[in-house]
């Protein structure tokens, strides 16, 4: 029976049941992220690793993002509403300056705490909303691989990391980790720029 509310585990459970047509996919996936990322020479192997573990994650999010229709009954909502809490708890946990370094290291090594905290943010979307204005699957997609994006953008290319202009590598990374390439997800980093900067002060 596969894991339910952890993406990273969700996506191990998938990846152990990829037919040779997905390998091969996401072999493509990865290397067209790093050509988009242009990391720094010594930085190439660990920028190859990171996309290697945010595509397996994502792929475990994606996944349990689409049995969003169970989501819109009250028991759904319940769930969602335990997951959320669940993933805060984690989350704060991880923050911990007492937790041992390498447990920590190893707890994070295939998971961002910005993966959580959007994982966190729409399980409590769905467990608050009506019905009829349940957030839907590509739009929840969409955040989660620009979050992911932005991420890998600020940590191998900083000077392309705050370019959110239409056919920016920082967008097309966005549309490779989303999984459709050719998709404008524009909006969707200029967004999360605006956010990330308003924080930042």
């Amino acid at each position: 029976m596969p894991p339910r509310d952890e993406e990273l585990s969700a996506g191990l459970y998938i990846q152990q049941r990829m037919l040779p047509e997905w390998r091969i996919k996401k072999a493509k996936l990865v290397g067209d992220a790093v050509r988009l990322i242009k990391p720094a020479a010594q930085q190439r192997e660990a920028c190859r690793e990171e996309v290697e573990k945010v595509t397996l994650a994502l792929a475990g999010a994606y996944g349990l993002l689409g049995a969003k229709d169970q989501g819109k009954t009250k028991q759904g909502k319940q769930a969602a509403g335990k997951v959320a809490r669940a993933l805060r708890v984690m989350r704060i946990a991880l923050k911990d300056d007492k937790l041992d370094v390498a447990l920590k290291a190893y707890l994070t090594m295939n998971i961002s705490l910005k993966t959580l905290q959007a994982l966190e943010r729409l399980c409590e979307r769905l467990s608050r909303a009506s019905s009829g204005k349940l957030p839907r699957k590509v739009a929840g997609k969409k955040r989660l691989a620009v979050t992911e994006a932005l991420t890998l953008m600020e940590k191998y290319c900083t000077s392309e990391a705050n370019n959110a202009t239409k056919g920016s590598n920082f967008c097309k990374l966005a549309a490779v980790l989303y999984g459709e390439p050719d998709a404008d997800l524009h909006n969707q980093c200029a967004t999360a720029l605006r956010i990330v900067r308003k924080k930042r002060g």
